[in-house]
């Protein structure tokens, strides 16, 4: 009796035991998907049997995708800390991709999941997701640790799967939260590569199959890991493309319609292998504030928002779960703009969006009904009967709104987003479209950043009395001597007061005015074009560091002009911005052409190993 008493205690430890152990195995990790310019439109979920079936197919085949989702920023970084605390913008204070910062005292998701017991890692696809941001307090693992070179400015969502997968090979004994950024889509002009080896063509569509290739190798490898069963996985965009209405393009950060509002939203929860798939579609609005309260939820953790205004976030648990969902369709959406601190120093634009009606503050009231305007293009009149109750509720929410009636620059929005416009930058130095918009913005007061691209047009034409000009007006009087010190004679000598610039005049590496001049790239391109003036190679112990200085100055300048046209990607300072180095500059002539070209074809190669420099 006694024995059959020992191996039923015996029995029930086993199970208990057993149970222990299902249960910290079932606890689910959390892989978070963040993929700028990712539009509700473009993600796939084609039904198309001839169709490969890749990551996107694969996750909407047994995940739910809520069409109506939106983003609470235009800008990548505000977007994804609203993620990651389920606080609108305007409530945790990152509101652009560039000066500003998550504070410490705001408690993110990441911490949560840390302190359940959670490996918790983010693997940056580039800026403005770096550790500066402040968005790195809870994780890990914050790989942000690339270094971008000529063909790539980032890394692409290949390489930063294989960096997750490799990181979870060796955290395998713990659950795991994750946050994957892919910018792939910014950068539609840099070169991919298939599976097979095989380089695609330049363009959005070709960067979205090499994102979507890179998440079916990722999906299948988890599932061979026997971690897909047990792990909650999001694909979420961060930002839509703009809108484009009669040929032109909108500036990104600024348009808050729902081509560059409206995001991407796939939710694939754990189960048990007994549970059917999940596949279908929830059409309610729904922020990526209320995928943060989301997490929250998951681990159990208290809702940490503070908002109390009249757009109550809401948890998406119930509608991943069911099909069912009881909140209000008429349940209010805030999505804004941002503006890095260079730009104008605009205060935000706001959108309010209650059921199919689209409510803009951008200095001035608009309304749309995205029913019968897809295209948002055409304004409601303000009296019109049917708008009157959503008017008057989204007018009390967006009053409540920090910095929404702050006085507004008398700008053109228009001709600024062409200023802005990514195009612009792709366009070559001499392109006189490219003259013409640039100069019919140095006409604000204080002049936008734009000085360096405008010295880039006088230098490269020949332009000198423009150069002057604009030297005055950007309040910069070394492009005034540098014009002098081109064609030098013998009176405009006394008239350079620069020392690195008397050195460029006189062709000549020597004196008191080479011991003055702290430009070390720019001294020894003065000193290649003094010993050698019929443009020869230069001497040995100048090659290396020429090579150097020109590749590191002409990355400086690719990343000046995606900084200006997509809406500050990275975090660059205003004299990266808004200055021209004289190095670059003085290569930029036409009578320096031999030593620019000689120097083009040893920087391509030299094949500099960036990843290690």
């Amino acid at each position: 009796m006694l024995q059959k008493i020992n191996r039923s205690l015996g029995l029930v430890l086993l199970l208990l035991l057993s149970s222990c152990s299902w249960y910290g195995v079932q606890k689910p990790n959390i892989l978070i998907i963040a993929i700028d310019h990712l539009s509700s439109d473009q993600l796939r979920c084609s039904q198309d049997p001839n169709k490969p079936k890749k990551g996107f197919h694969l996750l909407c085949s047994e995940g739910v995708r809520f069409t109506h989702a939106f983003t609470p920023s235009t800008l990548s970084l505000p977007a994804l800390s609203s993620v990651l605390t389920a606080q609108y913008p305007y409530t945790h204070g990152l509101r652009n991709n560039g000066s500003q910062y998550l504070a410490g005292n705001i408690r993110t998701v990441t911490e949560a999941a840390h302190a359940k017991g959670y490996q918790t890692s983010l693997f940056s696809g580039g800026p403005p997701l770096t550790r500066v941001s402040g968005i790195q307090q809870g994780f890990d693992l914050f790989d942000d640790h690339l270094v971008p070179n000529l063909k790539s400015l980032y890394r692409n969502a290949s390489q930063n799967v294989q960096l997750f997968l490799n990181w979870q090979k060796e955290t395998k004994d713990k659950p795991f939260f994750t946050v994957l950024y892919l910018p792939d889509l910014s950068f539609i002009d840099t070169e991919t590569v298939t599976d097979l080896g095989e380089i695609r063509n330049l363009s959005f569509d070709s960067q979205l199959d090499e994102i979507d290739e890179s998440l079916g190798t990722l999906f299948q490898q988890m599932k061979k890991m026997k971690i897909w069963d047990q792990s909650y996985i999001i694909i979420l965009g961060l930002n839509g493309r703009p809108s484009v209405i009669d040929g032109e393009s909108a500036f990104q950060p600024i348009d808050l319609t729902s081509s560059n509002t409206q995001v991407g939203l796939l939710i694939k929860p754990p189960y048990k292998p007994r549970d059917q798939g999940l596949s279908w579609s929830q059409d309610r609005n729904v922020s990526l504030v209320d995928v943060g309260l989301t997490l929250f939820e998951i681990l159990e953790e208290k809702n940490p928002s503070i908002d109390n205004m009249d757009n109550p976030i809401q948890s998406l648990n119930q509608a991943v779960q069911s099909p069912q969902y009881n909140w209000p369709q008429n349940r209010l959406i805030i999505s804004e703009s941002g503006w890095p601190t260079w730009r104008l120093g605009e205060p935000p634009f706001y959108a309010i969006r209650g059921d199919q009606f689209l409510y803009i503050w951008d200095g001035k009231e608009s309304v749309y009904n995205s029913l019968a305007d897809r295209a948002e293009s055409n304004p409601m009149n303000l009296s019109d009967p049917s708008i009157q109750y959503f008017l008057k509720i989204a007018r009390t929410l967006v009053n409540k709104l920090p910095d929404a009636h702050q006085n507004y620059e008398k700008t053109d929005l228009q001709s600024l987003a062409q200023l802005f416009d990514f195009n612009l930058w792709t366009k070559q130095p001499s392109d006189p479209e490219r003259k013409n918009i640039l100069r019919n913005h140095l006409s604000f007061d204080p002049p936008l950043p734009i000085g360096r691209w405008l010295i880039d047009y006088a230098i490269q034409n020949q332009e000198y009395s423009d150069l002057e000009k604009y030297s005055k007006k950007l309040n910069d009087p070394i492009w005034s001597q540098f014009a002098r010190a081109i064609n030098a004679g013998p009176k405009d000598l006394a008239m350079i007061t620069e020392p690195c610039l008397q050195l460029l005049a006189k062709k000549a590496y020597t004196g008191i005015a080479a011991r003055n001049c702290y430009l070390p790239r720019y001294l020894n391109l003065i000193e290649w074009i003094a010993s050698s003036p019929e443009g020869t190679p230069p001497p040995d112990h100048l090659k290396q560091n020429l090579i150097l200085s020109f590749y590191e100055e002409t990355l400086d300048n690719m990343i000046a002009s995606y900084s200006l046209g997509m809406g500050m990607i990275w975090n660059t300072s205003d004299s990266i911005t808004g200055n021209r180095s004289l190095f670059y500059s003085v290569l930029s002539l036409p009578k320096y052409q031999k030593q620019r070209n000689w120097l083009q074809k040893e920087m391509l190669a030299l094949k500099i190993d960036t990843q290690n420099r």
